[in-house]
């Protein structure tokens, strides 16, 4: 938001912009804000409570904000067919208007704020079991999505398959291991210390300590090609780089699935032999977040995935270092020492503290249906969000008295917009408000 310098030299004639439209345009969005703060209002909320709270803003809209109304007007109206601004900033401007922090994003369907939003909300939420805790929940979106892509919808994993799954004691190591426990795979997998073998030991102990191979060189190819008597397994799920990644791919066996979570190979533009695909193997890279923000047909097959895992007890909670959020810089110098097993979680919500937080509701007027209300200078700029509000508030018989009646273009839209929810709307004119007299006219 802001101010537009030399507005003198703006040429309204290139843009299609008519004098009609100008008298009739509201630059400030005042009737959309306007309608925002009286539907915070209508809900019981004080919008003081709500400055600076992570609440987000979802918009449905279908045309232009004032579209629908240009039409009943006699006139035709060319150009851009707006009322000041790109109704793709509509939900940014609300959050700006009531200062909230949330996400705020407009969506181009009319019902989409009220309808397809929620459904599609609806659809992303994931039961959590009762047996576990929310910081346990957390482990759980990020790292199964990506394995549940990866491991079943491109690399059709299914029982008897041979897996190597690199860095086992990361997070997503530990759900592809869950996953292709569940299903009946031999498992394959290597870390990059003794501690981190220990903990594949202790947490999956039905993994051979012979099919625990090293991280940090190649020698897990070795290992690989020995247990397997020269085969190769059936998919790797990879997250090394460079040469290790050359050597994953030779641990592929005929008709192998090669799964790159990693991204350091595609940000370099590594090189892959191709005479490793003589083998007919396949490679596919995982990039989860590209799904999420196309029309990718797997999204409603991973979020059935992740359901039947959650009911059927496939999916485990990852293990976990929690710190508390005022402990955020080391939670990220953790991170950064490359020693950690599993996720790290910052628990933001403090233990002994409520996360039900009360909201002032204040008391409010409310018109009566079957009384009519007159606003003297009903037309003004007072006047009309005067009645603005008595209709929000129940109003349903207004009699506006101005001393010129309807002169432009937002006085009218205003008019047929209340028209529009049935409101009785009489306009008086040329009268003396100062006349006794005037009284027995209502």
């Amino acid at each position: 938001m802001g101010t537009i310098n030399n507005l003198g030299k703006f040429d309204a004639d290139f843009f299609g912009f008519s004098v009609e439209q100008a008298h009739a345009c509201d630059p400030m969005l005042r009737m959309l804000l306007e309608h925002s703060y009286e539907a915070v209002i209508d809900a019981g909320i004080n919008p003081k409570q709500l400055r600076g709270k992570n609440t987000a803003v979802i918009v449905g809209l279908a045309y232009n904000e004032a579209y629908v109304k240009f039409l009943y007007e006699d006139y035709q109206i060319g150009g851009i067919n707006i009322i000041g601004c790109s109704r793709a900033t509509i939900a940014n401007m609300i959050s700006y208007f009531l200062n909230l922090k949330g996400p705020s994003y407009t969506m181009d369907s009319a019902c989409s704020s009220a309808i397809h939003a929620i459904a599609l909300g609806y659809h992303c939420i994931m039961s959590v079991p009762d047996a576990w805790t929310f910081e346990e929940a957390a482990t759980v979106p990020c790292v199964y999505s990506t394995v549940y892509y990866a491991l079943y919808i491109l690399g059709k994993m299914k029982k008897g398959d041979k897996i190597l799954i690199h860095s086992g004691t990361g997070g997503i190591g530990q759900a592809a291991i869950h996953l292709a426990l569940h299903e009946g795979c031999e498992i394959f997998t290597t870390v990059g210390t003794h501690e981190k073998r220990d903990f594949i030991k202790e947490l999956f102990p039905t993994i051979l300590d012979e099919h625990i191979g090293n991280s940090r060189d190649v020698s897990f190819e070795q290992m690989i090609m020995r247990q397997t008597h020269g085969r190769g397994v059936d998919i790797v799920l990879n997250s090394l780089a460079e040469e290790k990644l050359i050597a994953s791919v030779r641990c592929l066996a005929q008709n192998g699935r090669f799964l790159e979570i990693g991204k350091f190979d595609m940000v370099s533009n590594n090189c892959l032999s191709m005479s490793l695909f003589q083998k007919g193997i396949s490679f596919y890279g995982v990039l989860l977040d590209n799904m999420f923000t196309s029309k990718h047909k797997s999204k409603s097959l991973l979020s059935n995935m992740i359901a039947d895992g959650l009911e059927d007890g496939a999916i485990k909670p990852i293990r976990a270092t929690i710190f508390s959020k005022s402990d955020i810089e080391a939670a990220f110098r953790y991170m950064a020492s490359g020693q950690h097993m599993g996720k790290i979680i910052i628990n933001i919500q403090e233990k002994d503290k409520s996360s039900c937080e009360s909201v002032v509701a204040y008391r409010r007027y409310y018109c009566v249906k079957d009384k009519s209300y007159i606003i003297i200078g009903g037309l003004g700029g007072f006047g009309l969000e005067l009645t603005d509000w008595l209709i929000l508030r129940g109003a349903r018989n207004i009699v506006l008295i101005s001393r010129t009646g309807i002169k432009n273009g937002y006085q009218r839209v205003k008019v047929r917009l209340w028209e529009s929810y049935g409101v009785n709307v009489q306009i008086v004119k040329n009268i003396d408000v100062s006349d006794p007299k005037i009284a027995n006219i209502f």
